[in-house]
């Protein structure tokens, strides 16, 4: 886990939300929002196998009160840098 101060206006980050919505993983994208998270996945879910190898690289977690994000997780096996390329 990797603790980060990243401030943005409650406008910004609704944007960022908005954009990872639209890259939804489900529709071709890499993205996954839940709450105040946004999850990476290696591969878009374009087919059930695709959907089968595609796994987590990791996530960005907002803290929506002091509007900044402020941890960013890599899953096993990945790191930041493979993270930030996505």
């Amino acid at each position: 886990m990797h603790h980060v101060d990243l401030r943005y206006t409650k406008e910004e980050l609704l944007l960022i939300f908005d954009q990872a919505t639209k890259e939804d993983v489900d529709r071709g994208g890499h993205y996954d929002c839940r709450g105040g998270a946004i999850h990476i996945w290696s591969h878009p879910w374009t087919t059930a196998a695709a959907r089968y190898d595609s796994a987590t690289i990791g996530a960005l977690y907002v803290n929506w009160l002091e509007e900044r994000i402020d941890r960013i997780e890599t899953d096993e096996s990945f790191d930041l840098a493979d993270l930030l390329h996505e």
